[in-house]
């Protein structure tokens, strides 16, 4: 299982109406905590109730490639699951930074797969 076996931690998850209960229920597994970032988070209290977000900045959720590297680089984290776009090619470039970070799995949707 490569889930963190230690909590709290946290999920960054672009906001979608149709991951709330998957987030709900990785929350009440896990104890992670959800940030959110978005646009939408400009009404805040309304954006963490439909997103199930402990956190969010208002910030776009669309993120340039070098970006995303810089802020897994800043955040330092344990474990680092890539998906959508060119998710092995993200892995390989955080891994190079000596980030542990892993594709999921192709054909895979979700992380519910890895509960």
């Amino acid at each position: 299982d490569d889930l963190p076996k230690t909590s709290p931690w946290l999920l960054f998850q672009a906001p979608s109406p149709y991951n709330s209960n998957f987030i709900q229920k990785l929350k009440k597994k896990t104890n992670c905590r959800v940030v959110g970032f978005s646009g939408w988070a400009k009404d805040l209290e309304s954006f963490k109730h439909r997103s199930g977000a402990d956190a969010a900045f208002m910030i776009s959720d669309h993120s340039d490639y070098n970006k995303l590297l810089e802020l897994a680089k800043a955040c330092s984290p344990e474990k680092i699951f890539t998906i959508f776009g060119n998710a092995k090619k993200l892995a390989k470039d955080l891994q190079k930074e000596g980030l542990n970070a892993l594709p999921l799995s192709s054909g895979q949707a979700t992380l519910e797969n890895y509960f």
